[in-house]
């Protein structure tokens, strides 16, 4: 069950970046869902520094090509279409209350998988690892529970050469806390496992629904797997003026809107798209 949304891809874990440094990376990200073979792809420029945060859509469907999102580490974050010469504020943050989210029976195990020898991703030696949950999820909306179970395989492969760009990301998990104990508790989970910087990442969802309550005409899917992988091609340390980040003076704003061609995602890891 979705919670959170979050605009960029787990690399974009980055968005607390501080002051003295900043990184430039390329990636490839795809989503799929299996029971309808839909997904998406896109190619992105991302760039990170001092917490400000400016991704580059070079192609694909997720996103518009030529676009750009900005987000200026105020919890506020644009998308931006050069071509009209416009921009808009986009929705973030939780769209469930947690005071409606119940999660029972969570399980997880961390291991890193043996390898012959290190892994070479966009020219850096990475470690492999792998982050299993399992659990059961109930989201009341309205008068009518939705129950589903949920098990969930993180895979990365990780870096420790920019741990000095990203260290003080580390000390900001609690800003992803909700108030909701088994939320927060699955949020850690998810959040304080891997160390490094992920060049490359596998996240694969199956939701099953659990029975429906007696009397309740629900419409769900009794079982759903969707898959991301994102790699990084290149990546190297920059240093990046302000204007950068900007938006230009004469572009026209827009209202608040949702996404294009997403849904909600929960915390930095859970595959969105169709």
């Amino acid at each position: 069950m979705k919670i959170r949304e979050c605009l960029f891809i787990a690399a974009l874990l980055l968005s607390a970046v501080p002051s003295f440094g900043g990184i430039r990376y390329e990636f490839t990200e795809t989503t799929r869902t299996e029971e309808t073979g839909q997904g998406t792809h896109m190619v992105a420029r991302a760039v990170i520094e001092g917490g400000m945060s400016r991704l580059d859509i070079l192609s694909g469907n997720r996103y518009e090509p030529g676009s750009f999102i900005l987000s200026h580490g105020d919890n506020r974050i644009y998308m931006v279409n050069p071509a009209q010469k416009s921009y808009v504020e986009l929705e973030t943050g939780q769209r469930i209350n947690p005071d409606r989210v119940t999660i029972t029976d969570l399980k997880a195990s961390f291991t890193e998988v043996p390898q012959a020898e290190l892994a070479i991703i966009a020219g850096y030696p990475t470690r492999h690892y792998r982050l299993t949950l399992s659990y059961r999820i109930e989201v009341r909306m309205g008068t009518i529970p939705i129950r589903q179970h949920i098990d969930t395989t993180i895979e990365k492969w990780t870096t420790g050469a920019f741990d000095h760009v990203i260290e003080q990301y580390r000390s900001n998990v609690d800003e992803l806390k909700t108030g909701n104990p088994e939320i927060d508790a699955l949020i850690e989970a998810e959040s304080t496992r891997f160390k490094g910087l992920a060049l490359r990442e596998r996240t694969q969802i199956v939701s099953r629904s659990e029975k429906k309550s007696k009397g309740r005409n629900v419409n769900l899917p009794t079982s759903r797997k969707r898959t991301k992988d994102m790699v990084v091609s290149s990546i190297e340390e920059v240093a990046v003026s302000p204007n950068f980040f900007a938006i230009p003076v004469d572009y026209t704003g827009g209202q608040p809107t949702r996404p294009p061609g997403t849904t909600t995602q929960y915390l930095t890891m859970q595959p969105d798209g169709p």
